[in-house]
């Protein structure tokens, strides 16, 4: 083994062992951050919801429409997978957004 990679600026080179021991210790490292992430998420579903009042009026495309319109009959209105986001013709055929919601900036504001 060489310690050209202390000269580089690079991390030193070292026999195998070493390298495994570091390697669990970044593992457990990131076992422990996903397991955190998963737990702030599900803290996240279960806050409270509070109502909101289904007359407020969004401005879409052809002019004001009330949010409860904007859901057009729907219980929930689900965000749309990356695809749709990134896709305009795709948010515009997903079954998942009302009509006329979609990842063009502006669509409907409040």
């Amino acid at each position: 083994m060489t310690n050209e990679s202390a000269n580089s600026g690079g991390p030193p080179a070292v026999d195998r062992a070493t390298f495994q021991a570091e390697l669990d210790k970044l593992r457990a490292r990131e076992k422990a951050h996903t397991r955190e992430g998963d737990a702030i998420a599900a803290a996240r579903r279960r806050l409270p919801m509070t109502e909101v009042d289904a007359s407020l009026t969004l401005t879409g495309p052809n002019g004001p429409v009330t949010l409860l319109d904007a859901f057009e009959g729907r219980r929930v209105l689900r965000r749309p997978d990356r695809r749709a986001l990134t896709s305009p013709s795709a948010a515009r055929t997903s079954p998942l957004l009302p009509t006329g919601i979609g990842p063009e900036p502006g669509r409907f504001s409040l």
